[in-house]
């Protein structure tokens, strides 16, 4: 089935930008305040969202879905070259306990793999872990990491992952323990959903020390960025050497915690990051400030061990005086969402308003896209290795391709 094109009109005013924001050499201002450009009166920046005029970027579906859930985040994996998505059910106000499953059903999350996402035809696959329900609890976000050379099925065509997950426990809800934390998978269909021993399904590790995790990304190595949305922190989770698939020795992770109390969560929007690994800075869609932060990784000093980690860990310590800032302050912005980093370019996604943006790493307002989908619709966006966005919509678990038009 060949993919459905939306037209859409390109918003071309902007809101105002914080102070003293650096537009960098080659971008200026127009004379009515509105997008940045050239002596010949094209836009600098960020043509992934258009040129300014209306229809000047399609909105392309590639997956629309047969059962509707909530679309949270996709990326593509660097070595299939597939897009990955997770998917979780509709909030349910009923509880999961042991005397009553009446919630239960709503909290195992599910990931689609689609194949040729960049073309006219792609195609998809829906799978869900056999123990997601502890495994991928009501995932928010999701981040790929260094090849699996582990691989025999697959070899060279698959990568390790990581997922975070909007739950304070992964047990039932009245569990006395704030039990729930990121996950690591591999990607290699051999493994991947597959039920390993003991019926812990497939992840590599799993651990248990942030719970109502808004959002992930990739640090190094098998550790990851993680907002920790109990915590208001963000955390460095080192899982070190992923166990068998299906297995529990989780003792050798490693977690540092930045900023606590400093970053904030909005209950059930996603809140993605964006690391950039050659400057050290961490980008952060700060969903309940209302601002993208930057937090400098290399900054801060281990202190003391923080309280609740559940699981015996080599390293579970504060890091003291790590510096964050503003880079897009309040008032740009209504609820963050969905963030990435592609050629010194932010593009932002805004689940208050459902606009796409694109910052300076600096702050400087550059372009913007209006979705016109329902306010609430957007959440993770990333950039595919055609240079183009490829979009969410949390409400219905439409996945969408951002096309300029040629």
């Amino acid at each position: 089935m060949h993919a459905k094109v939306l037209t859409l009109a390109l918003l071309a005013s902007v809101l105002n930008v914080g102070c003293g924001a650096d537009r960098g050499p080659d971008a200026s201002t127009t004379d009515d305040g509105g997008l940045p450009e050239t002596d010949g009166g094209s836009l600098v920046a960020a043509p992934q969202l258009g040129d300014g005029t209306p229809g000047s970027a399609h909105v392309v579906s590639i997956y629309s879905p047969s059962a509707q859930r909530e679309a949270t985040d996709l990326e593509f994996d660097p070595t299939s070259g597939k897009l990955w998505v997770t998917f979780r059910e509709y909030e349910s106000s009923a509880i999961c306990t042991e005397a009553s499953f009446a919630g239960c059903d709503a909290l195992p999350g599910w990931t689609l793999e689609i194949t040729g996402a960049e073309g006219d035809a792609p195609s998809s696959v829906l799978k869900q872990d056999a123990n997601a329900w502890h495994f991928m609890r009501r995932p928010t976000s999701i981040a790929f990491g260094d090849t699996d050379a582990r691989s025999s099925a697959t070899p060279g065509q698959s990568s390790f992952f990581a997922t975070c997950h909007e739950a304070r426990t992964g047990n039932y809800d009245d569990d006395a323990y704030d039990y729930m934390g990121p996950a690591f998978w591999t990607s290699d269909p051999a493994v991947y959903t597959f039920n390993g021993p003991g019926g812990n399904g497939s992840h590599l590790d799993m651990l248990h020390s942030a719970p109502f995790c808004m959002g992930i990304a990739h640090n190094r190595g098998n550790a990851f960025w993680v907002f920790n949305g109990d915590a208001g922190s963000i955390d460095d989770v080192d899982f070190v050497e992923p166990h068998v698939a299906g297995g529990e020795e989780h003792g050798d992770g490693r977690i540092r915690r930045f900023v606590a109390g400093q970053v904030a969560r909005v209950a059930n929007v996603p809140s993605h990051l964006a690391f950039d690994s050659d400057s050290a800075f961490l980008y952060i869609a700060d969903t309940g400030n209302a601002r993208i932060a930057r937090l400098d990784t290399a900054t801060g000093t281990m202190a003391g061990r923080f309280p609740k980690a559940y699981d015996s860990l080599e390293v579970s310590n504060f890091m003291s005086d790590a510096v964050i800032e503003d880079v897009v302050p309040p008032g740009t912005l209504v609820q963050p969402s969905g963030l990435a980093l592609h050629d010194g370019t932010l593009f932002v996604s805004d689940h208050a308003t459902s606009i796409i943006y694109a910052f300076s790493v600096d702050g400087a307002l550059l372009n913007q896209f209006d979705t016109e989908l329902p306010e609430g619709s957007l959440a993770g966006l990333t950039i595919g290795p055609d240079n183009k966005i490829y979009f969410v919509n949390m409400k219905t678990s439409e996945v969408f391709r951002l096309d300029p038009a040629s």
